[in-house]
């Protein structure tokens, strides 16, 4: 097993041994053990009396909001303004983590079709071929992972535009008399949210929305985007039949798949349980844009922006938690019309750690403080010592917003929640050094 797999394996026994009492695990499998319901649970004073300081620092912007709650009780016990919404950039993903396990379901993949409305005889096939997407952001021109009597060498495995272009070789076609036309059209509405910055695409933190994008919409393999994400698909896949031996007598485009078109080939992609470990790891914005309007589809909801936002809110309102005065305009918490409580984050972290197992991977997907993801450079120094490999959050800043929440076992066992927030603060590395220490604070309860 490769060292990200393997990693991802220990992970999940670990979690679930750490948070489900009694949980089992294969007898080699290194685990932590369970935490025990007797682990006091610190007072409200003494979380109250670590966060003091650290809380006050200039970094925050005297704008710290917030909350520490006990995973097994629910019991809150340190709080400051954490029923109104703040701006929380991309912790905010948690959300769409849980609303697309909740109703896609962890095993769920999108699926990316090549059809033709065209005939196919003599292995030529008259007409155009469809690349019509189906959401998946993982999906790559070339396989990630080898064979499967081989060691995988790539995680997440996905899906990929030359295992398309393989199952069309194998089908006997030589010959494409049309185009190749990229269909993202399974999303609608405007491609880029209200509130995002003009420089979000062309800076490379996120590509235009649109069902059918490869290799996260970058072009070649810089992280500039493609404000054509579809058409530049298209592309390469005309690149990878030719390689498997078939020629394309026309260009590419962007378009609708005609109705009644038959399917060739298909792939599936990584399920839903990959793709939220992997958008929390690494803070994907494409992902958690492509998972929003999943959900609104699945919801019978428009694939827009708006349609994403009310299908979480939907969705997470359905499962109970304290939705209050939380409004979203996206799924990635890049735009700066977002409002999201501090309660909120902590609620959906403490479902997920108690009640709901389907939102584990939500929890594995966590990164780990100097170690994995958008926190393997924090943590490390004097100041977050006691936070390295025992705090496990989502990180999230824009402009001015600093947020992280997540978990922390503390001295004598005891599992505990927390959300920090500011949305004024002063300068990136100093605020997060901040939340840093102020995660870490929880570590001696």
């Amino acid at each position: 097993m490769s060292l990200p797999l393997r990693r991802l394996a220990v992970a999940v026994v670990a979690v679930s041994a750490l948070l489900v009492p009694g949980a089992s695990a294969a007898p080699d499998a290194p685990v932590l053990a369970p935490l025990g319901a007797t682990a006091p649970v610190p007072s409200a004073a003494a979380v109250t009396t670590a966060l003091a300081g650290p809380s006050g620092v200039p970094a925050l912007g005297g704008d710290l909001a917030g909350e520490v709650v006990d995973a097994r009780s629910g019991s809150v016990l340190w709080q400051r303004a954490a029923s109104a919404p703040h701006l929380v950039a991309s912790t905010q993903k948690l959300l769409v983590a849980a609303a697309a396990l909740s109703v896609l379901g962890p095993g769920d993949g999108p699926v990316t079709t090549l059809l033709t409305a065209g005939a196919i005889a003599g292995g030529v096939l008259h007409g155009d071929l469809y690349l019509r997407g189906g959401g998946d952001v993982l999906l790559q021109t070339m396989p990630t992972s080898a064979p499967t009597s081989a060691p995988t060498t790539t995680w997440p495995a996905t899906a990929s535009l030359d295992a398309l272009a393989a199952q069309l070789a194998a089908a006997g076609v030589r010959t494409v008399t049309g185009s190749v036309v990229g269909d993202g059209t399974l999303f609608t509405g405007p491609a880029e949210a209200p509130g995002w910055r003009p420089t979000y695409v062309s800076q490379g933190s996120v590509a235009p929305v649109t069902a059918l994008e490869v290799d996260h919409g970058r072009i070649g393999t810089s992280n500039v985007r493609s404000l054509d994400p579809a058409t530049t698909a298209a592309g390469y896949l005309r690149g990878r039949l030719q390689a498997h031996g078939i020629t394309v007598e026309g260009g590419t485009r962007r378009g609708g798949t005609p109705a009644g078109a038959v399917q060739l080939a298909a792939v599936t992609g990584a399920p839903v349980a990959v793709q939220v470990q992997e958008m929390l790891e690494n803070s994907d914005n494409d992902l958690a844009e492509s998972l929003g309007r999943r959900l609104a589809l699945a919801l019978h909801l428009p694939p827009t922006f708006a349609g994403a936002s009310a299908a979480i809110m939907q969705t997470l309102s359905r499962a109970g938690l304290p939705i209050g005065s939380t409004h979203l305009t996206d799924a990635s918490g890049l735009s700066r019309d977002d409002g999201v409580t501090p309660q909120l984050l902590t609620a959906v972290l403490r479902a997920a750690a108690t009640t709901r197992a389907d939102w584990r991977p939500l929890l594995v997907g966590l990164p780990v403080a100097a170690f994995s993801g958008t926190l393997a450079d924090r943590d490390t120094g004097p100041a977050g010592v006691g936070a390295a490999g025992v705090v496990r959050a989502k990180t999230g800043n824009i402009e001015g917003v600093t947020a992280v929440a997540g978990t922390v076992v503390d001295a004598h066992g005891r599992l505990l929640l927390f959300s920090f927030v500011t949305d004024r603060a002063v300068g990136l590395v100093a605020s997060e050094n901040a939340l840093d220490v102020l995660a870490g604070a929880l570590v001696p309860l």
